[in-house]
């Protein structure tokens, strides 16, 4: 395990360097406009596929059939095509994006959620290498565009993006049908239309928790300029991403490994992958807590020095260790919980989001908001959250336990 956990953090790890070389470059060329823009169509990709693939990805994992997928490619391309028209349309109405980018959105977007059921379908070969490099291939490809486009001396236009971006993509996809096609030694696996249906409905089940997941991470980012201003924002915004994101690797790539080992019901040694996480953990953490100030400052130019104080990136660094931790968490939940306890899940997630948005407004009736006291707050509703997901956990492996017990 501790290898997969390695090959799977090496290939995010990598990946987001290639993605924050590929924002750098764009950042310098781009308009604020474009660049603006350019935010967006990333938040497209991000958000957009995790919509399209309807929590298909997780539901053939969780589903399985003795390692092989639930759910047909067939059904997850119908599908998926369909959500992924409704969210590019969706996203013209919103934003005027052109008709042209529309319809490459539309293709980015499936393509997208494609790509993510295929990682799905590599980590239950057990294969975490490979499902991590089809999962962030995007982010390679982007790259690749913009690195190119920038050495030959080419204009990058937000037009050029959506188009390079949408070839790229296509391009991956149909070299990946064509090789499977091609496979003469791969036995043809039936899918039980019971089991499919099954799997479809735990599917939707396990979207709703990862779109509300998604609506909890990213409420800060919501709150902070209403009741403060951007500045301030984009000052947070700078700090956690220095601060958290090491940590919220870790946890993926954790997670990404142990989910399909827990959907299979398969023996995991825990020892040793807890060794190997907690020195890697603790190195982040130390190293942070001590040249964290200096990095920031050399990476965005000094500019936000002035926050750089232990006051505010104490919380932040306390919040990165929650979220890992609470990742882990949340990908235990989604393998080992009964449907029942699933849709109680839903509701405790869409009544903790409801208390996060409240509480900053009921607060701030009384409290003159600053970066300290916004960092302090937000630290406080994680802290809860991991709480709830802890005690979560034990009512889930009470019931595995209580199960396992009656089967035997």
């Amino acid at each position: 395990m501790i290898k997969s956990i390695s090959q799977t953090g090496l290939v995010m790890g990598i990946s987001f360097l290639l993605s924050m070389v590929a924002t750098l470059i764009l950042g310098n060329q781009m308009s604020p406009e474009e660049f603006g823009d350019f935010a967006l169509l990333k938040n497209f990709v991000l958000i957009g596929a995790t919509f399209a693939i309807f929590g298909m990805d997780q539901g053939t994992i969780r589903n399985n059939v003795k390692g092989h997928p639930a759910i047909s490619l067939t059904i997850v391309n119908i599908v998926s095509f369909i959500l992924s028209a409704f969210f590019a349309l969706s996203m013209k109405g919103l934003f005027l994006i052109s008709i042209n980018n529309t319809f490459y959105l539309w293709g980015i977007i499936f393509c997208g959620s494609n790509v993510i059921y295929l990682a799905a379908i590599q980590r239950l070969k057990n294969q975490f290498f490979q499902a991590q490099f089809i999962h962030n291939c995007w982010k390679i490809l982007l790259f690749i565009v913009v690195a190119s486009a920038f050495i030959f001396g080419v204009i990058i236009i937000i037009d050029f993006i959506y188009e390079a971006l949408f070839y790229s993509m296509t391009v991956v996809i149909l070299i990946h049908y064509i090789f499977q096609w091609r496979g003469k030694n791969q036995p043809h696996i039936k899918i039980d239309d019971n089991i499919q249906g099954h799997a479809i409905r735990d599917g939707i089940i396990l979207w709703m928790i990862n779109v509300l997941g998604l609506i909890f991470a990213g409420m800060d980012r919501f709150i902070i300029p209403t009741i403060t201003s951007k500045a301030v924002l984009g000052t947070y915004y700078a700090i956690s991403f220095i601060y958290i994101t090491g940590f919220t690797m870790i946890g993926s790539a954790v997670g990404y490994v142990i989910f399909p080992y827990l959907s299979k019901n398969e023996n995991i040694e825990w020892k040793k992958p807890t060794k190997f996480i907690s020195i890697i953990l603790i190195l982040l953490f130390f190293g942070l807590l001590f040249s964290g100030h200096f990095i920031t400052s050399i990476l965005f130019s000094k500019k936000y020095d002035i926050s750089l104080i232990h006051q505010i990136t104490s919380p932040i660094l306390l919040m990165g260790i929650i979220q890992c931790f609470h990742t882990i968490v949340h990908f235990y939940i989604y393998a080992k919980s009964p449907k029942g306890m699933l849709m109680k899940y839903i509701i405790f997630l869409l009544l903790f989001c409801l208390f996060y948005f409240v509480s900053f407004y009921l607060m701030d009736n009384f409290v003159q908001y600053s970066l300290q006291s916004l960092v302090n707050h937000i630290t406080i509703i994680w802290m809860l959250k991991i709480i709830a997901a802890l005690v979560m956990v034990y009512f889930v492996s009470n019931k595995s336990l209580l199960t396992s017990s009656r089967a035997k």
